[in-house]
């Protein structure tokens, strides 16, 4: 749900890049009752390596980046309000 309001994507699609991203190590996923808890695997992943060193090298020069970072840091202080926890460091 989080992940569909965020890139205000279906349900579906938001699935199926998930088990995208399952099928080649990218991210792990537990099941907690009625819902999938996805995270990223412990391990190195070679491909997800890749994506992440170009992020790192193009978000300085995108304002797309920028924005991005501003909503999730916007998303980031109300889950801390939420669990009470409002003090604790920001995304940057």
């Amino acid at each position: 749900t989080h992940l569909q309001e965020i890139l205000k994507l279906a349900q579906v699609k938001v699935s199926k890049h998930l088990a995208y991203m399952k099928e080649r190590g990218m991210v792990e996923a537990n099941r907690r009752e009625n819902r999938m808890i996805y995270s990223l695997s412990a391990g190195t992943c070679s491909e997800l390596d890749r994506n992440l060193k170009c992020l790192q090298e193009c978000i300085h020069d995108h304002p797309i980046f920028q924005e991005d970072l501003d909503e999730l840091q916007r998303r980031w202080s109300e889950v801390l309000m939420f669990h009470g926890k409002p003090h604790e460091r920001s995304l940057e």
